[in-house]
């Protein structure tokens, strides 16, 4: 789906505004890195457009189940991903979707629909790096540095 701006705004507003799409709907494909801005990913809801610019949604993009940043290792215990700054790790009052965690869950959700997901660590938002997620509350206790290779 390609659509031209035709004034300034910010990006889930302006598609709320200018889409019959419902909100919920616009986050997923922004949560799942489908909108595109004059050809660059974006998941950012606040993300400034101006007239002119083109955007571009893939709407098969979200049967795809991959996640907006990289996936460093996974196997059946854990999942370690490559957080981007900007990204929260975990639910505050005011954002409950667009968290790593919140990502890695549907992600493994979809795989799996009895998947569950721990965090392990933290990094604070702007901050970018590896995170690791365990699979189930053993791993999550027993935590990575115990475990024998």
């Amino acid at each position: 789906m390609k659509i031209i701006v035709k004034k300034d705004d910010e990006l889930l507003d302006y598609l709320y505004n200018n889409l019959d799409m419902p909100k919920k709907r616009i986050k997923q494909y922004l949560t799942h890195g489908s909108i595109f801005v004059n050809n660059t990913k974006t998941t950012k809801y606040n993300y400034h457009v101006v007239a002119g610019m083109t955007i571009n949604i893939d709407t098969n993009a979200k049967n795809k189940k991959t996640l907006p940043f990289d996936i460093l290792f996974e196997d059946e215990h854990i999942i370690v991903v490559n957080k981007p700054s900007g990204l929260l790790t975990i639910a505050t009052a005011k954002e409950k979707e667009n968290t790593l965690y919140h990502l890695v869950r549907e992600y493994l959700v979809n795989k799996n629909k009895n998947a569950k997901v721990f965090i392990v660590h933290r990094l604070d938002k702007e901050t970018s790096g590896i995170v690791v997620l365990a699979k189930d509350e053993n791993t999550r206790i027993c935590g990575c540095c115990t475990w024998k290779t």
